[in-house]
């Protein structure tokens, strides 16, 4: 239900906001360009409209269950049964001038502006971390690889905040213009649009920074290729089996490597034992070398497993699993540094 206003109607457009994008409840109407637009003029004509509050009430209340309702006669669909609603709930709460003002003003510059912004918001962070991640390269050679793989999510983050903050400024200056073209003057009506229009602007941007969180990781390892020369390939002919490798390096002896990228190990090391290690062989591929965040998993079983199939473990500098496995002849060699990886590589593939 829209709720009835306290102290002033411009309460109104914070949930006048949600609503024309509720798809659950009332259709999504802000979605549908040509409602949006009959939903503007059937505002503007009842606000023009001579013989008072309860002429314009009456117009609008017949004018928006004709757009937003479902045609005599028609079947009835779950969207228009959910438009209809809202056509019913903006009905009973527009009932004068003023409210009509309210939804004139949000639906002709809130969803707009609400809108432009959110699409420019960036969809994916991968772009950010890429172009950070080149820089850290560039300044710290093969070193880097560890400061690339442990931050690259944060790196993806920033840049996508920095951007968010930029499009939230410019979006509410804009809005500020249309509040002051729109003549309104009160500092409380002022307060209660910019507030709405920032608090929804806040939760929509925050349901697609969920969307992009942590999409790009298996990036890195192409960067990474990409900025040492490495030579990159595709994937072994015919080869099959339940491992997840983001990238393959061609190999001096024409055999090619797995490299994957990965938060943690997981579960992920059960699927990755399970491979046949015979497959390897046959498709000549030397192994698989995962580059991980957060190596509090790693234990000595399941270093031990998968070291005898040929993986091998790059784990952050600091990392005190690091220095507990550089203490066991036998599994040392296989748990090294992230900033060993580029010399590594370079050994195999050259």
């Amino acid at each position: 239900m829209i709720p009835e206003p306290v102290e002033s109607d411009w309460e109104l457009v914070y949930f006048l906001s949600r609503a024309f994008v509720n798809g659950d409840r009332y259709g999504a109407v802000a979605k549908n360009p040509n409602d949006i637009a009959s939903v503007t003029s059937l505002a503007a004509s009842a606000i023009a409209l001579e013989g008072g509050r309860a002429a314009q009430a009456a117009h609008f209340a017949a004018g928006i269950r004709n757009i937003l309702g479902t045609p005599p006669g028609a079947k009835v669909s779950a969207r228009r049964e959910a438009t209809a609603r809202l056509a019913s709930e903006l009905a009973e709460s527009m009932t004068n001038r003023h409210r009509l003002e309210v939804l004139s003003f949000t639906v002709s510059h809130v969803l707009p502006r609400l809108e432009a912004a959110v699409n420019s918001a960036p969809s994916s962070d991968e772009a950010f971390a890429k172009v950070e991640s080149k820089a850290l390269l560039a300044a710290q050679g093969p070193a880097g690889v560890n400061d690339v793989v442990q931050y690259w999510d944060i790196l993806g983050t920033n840049g996508c905040l920095k951007a968010e903050r930029l499009i939230v400024a410019d979006a509410l200056l804009d809005l500020k213009r249309d509040i002051g073209r729109a003549g309104i003057v009160d500092d409380k009506d002022v307060s209660l649009v910019e507030s709405a229009f920032l608090q929804e602007l806040e939760r929509r941007l925050g349901q697609k920074r969920k969307g992009r969180a942590g999409n790009s990781l298996e990036s890195v390892t192409q960067v990474i290729l990409d900025h040492f020369s490495l030579p990159s390939g595709n994937a072994p002919d015919h080869f099959q089996a339940d491992i997840e490798v983001d990238r393959w390096l061609k190999c001096k002896n024409g055999w090619t490597l797995g490299v994957s990228c990965k938060r943690t190990l997981r579960e992920r090391w059960k699927q990755v034992s399970s491979a046949d290690t015979n497959a390897f062989l046959k498709h000549k591929i030397h192994g698989v070398w995962h580059l991980i965040t957060y190596d509090r998993d790693l234990t000595e079983d399941k270093v031990r497993t998968l070291a005898a199939q040929g993986h091998k473990f790059f784990v952050p500098d600091d990392s005190s699993r690091l220095k507990e496995f550089s203490k066991n002849k036998l599994l040392a060699p296989s748990v090294l540094p992230l900033s060993t990886f580029v010399a590594e590589a370079r050994e195999i593939s050259s």
